[in-house]
């Protein structure tokens, strides 16, 4: 079973709100996520994070960025 841990980071304020869930992350999960990419960051697990990150590079590349 694999475990997430997940940051929300509240931009408008200059508070640091740290969320942890334990869960199995499934496709609806995970499309929360990426949903949501710009308000939050994935610490762990690392596997979740990379893929974040290679979407994140994907993008970049696609709006040449």
């Amino acid at each position: 079973m694999h475990f997430c841990f997940l940051s929300q980071l509240a931009y408008n304020s200059e508070i640091l709100s740290k969320f942890e869930y334990h869960l199995k992350p499934e496709f609806d999960f995970e499309q929360e996520i990426f949903s949501n990419m710009d308000a939050m960051e994935v610490l762990e697990p690392l596997w979740l994070r990379d893929e974040v990150a290679e979407r994140l590079r994907n993008l970049m590349k696609k709006y040449k960025i």
